[in-house]
C-alpha cells in the first residue's frame, strides 16, 4: 500500500540559482517527487537528490511560468539534499518534494496527464 512518508520546500526570488534543502526520507520501496514552478526564461533545470539526478516526468507550460515534476526510485534513506538548478534567468522558484512508501520500483512513471486550462 503506498503511504505519504514527509514533504518539504524551498523557494528563491530573483533567480539565485540553485535552491537547496534537506528532505527526510524512511521507509522502504520509496520514490520521491519534486514539483518544480518557475517564471518564464529557464532553458534548462536540473534537479538532484543526494548528488543523484532525478527524472523530468512531466513539463506544463503556459505564457508566464512553467511547472515540472521530477521523480526518483529509491532514494537514499535519511536526511538529504535537494538541489534545482537552471540555466538562464528567472524572477521566482518555487520548489516542493514529497516522498512516498510503499511504491512499485520499477516503471517511473507507469502513467500520466496533465491538463493546463489557462
Amino acid at each position: 500500500m503506498i503511504a505519504f512518508d514527509a514533504a518539504s520546500g524551498g523557494n528563491v526570488a530573483n533567480g539565485a540559482s540553485p535552491v537547496a534543502f534537506n528532505h527526510t526520507i524512511t521507509g522502504s520501496n520509496t520514490l520521491l517527487l519534486v514539483g518544480v514552478e518557475h517564471s518564464a526564461g529557464a532553458s534548462a533545470v536540473a534537479v538532484t537528490y543526494n548528488g543523484v539526478a532525478m527524472t523530468e516526468l512531466v513539463t506544463n507550460t503556459n505564457q508566464s511560468q512553467k511547472g515540472r515534476l521530477f521523480g526518483l526510485l529509491n532514494p537514499t534513506a535519511g536526511t538529504n539534499s535537494v538541489s534545482v538548478s537552471w540555466a538562464g534567468g528567472l524572477q521566482y522558484v518555487r520548489v516542493c518534494a514529497a516522498s512516498y512508501t510503499g511504491v512499485l520500483q520499477r516503471g517511473l512513471p507507469d502513467a500520466s496527464n496533465s491538463n493546463d486550462s489557462a
